[in-house]
């Protein structure tokens, strides 16, 4: 039966052949909003295993990376750790197995990671209360002056905090980077290279999105994986730029100038 109407969903025509242009119905414009929204559901979470196999000497399997979480940034008492608390106490097995002592572990990856972490993120925060309180203040007086949320005015204030926001996780990311090179050379000997990466999407909350990110310290144990590590991103998934959305204040780091983990919430008493 011939269609009364043009298919929207039809499949692209092949390569090196034409479509009628009877056969394509142009979908309706989109905002700003809806076509992030119908990229964002291209996103997802990324699973990884903690060790990773290939074959070593004489094609036996052993490990030849491993993905250890990485958490970091602002806590609600202070800094939060960067590594489990598994990983703070123990040193890894493939990493013995390549020589690693215990202390070199501990130095590198225990208490030179803390000392990044007290010094860009001294302060306490709650992420949720903080977050939540411009729009609870905003509503609430919006209601009693029966003008409306004042949500416009704190984004606004939002954008004016832009510029710090932004020297803060530059700061972050030169030291992390500076942290990975020197581990890089600091570990040579063992032919193990380190390597930050991360991975954000949106996860649905109600009839919100919220932004979720993943973390990790990527160690590759071989020359071979060493390789091929250093030409992998550090980004993956949803990467932001600076261009505010729907002419809304700017409020976010731009991610695609070259970090080496998606930017860090900055929660201080003067954001």
């Amino acid at each position: 039966m011939a269609s009364t109407g043009a298919d929207v969903n039809r499949a692209p025509s092949p390569a090196g052949m034409t479509t009628a242009k009877d056969e394509v119905e142009e979908a309706p414009p989109m905002g700003c909003c809806a076509k992030m929204a119908k990229e964002m559901k291209k996103l997802g979470p990324q699973w990884r295993k903690r060790e990773v196999y290939g074959k070593g000497k004489d094609g036996v399997k052993v490990v030849v990376r491993l993905n250890l979480t990485m958490y970091g940034g602002q806590g609600c008492f202070g800094p939060r750790q960067m590594l489990r608390r598994a990983d703070m106490t123990k040193t890894p097995r493939a990493l013995e197995a390549v020589g690693m002592s215990p202390e070199e572990y501990h130095d590198v990856f225990v208490e030179q990671l803390d000392a990044i972490e007290n010094e860009h993120f001294p302060e306490a925060g709650c992420r949720g209360c903080i977050a939540q309180t411009p729009n609870i203040v905003g509503c609430f007086f919006g209601s009693l002056l029966t003008v409306g949320c004042l949500i416009p005015f704190f984004m606004r204030k939002e954008g004016e905090k832009f510029p710090l926001r932004e020297r803060r996780c530059k700061a972050f990311d030169a030291a992390l980077r500076e942290w990975q090179t020197n581990a890089n050379a600091r570990f040579e000997k063992y032919h193990v290279y380190v390597k930050t990466q991360s991975h954000s999407y949106l996860r649905s909350n109600g009839d919100k999105a919220q932004r979720v990110y993943q973390r990790w310290i990527v160690i590759a144990l071989n020359d071979e994986d060493a390789a091929a590590l250093s030409t992998e991103p550090h980004l993956s998934g949803l990467i932001v730029t600076n261009e505010p959305p729907c002419n809304c204040a700017r409020q976010f780091v731009d991610e695609t100038t070259g970090y080496c983990t998606h930017p860090y919430p900055q929660i201080r008493g003067d954001m």
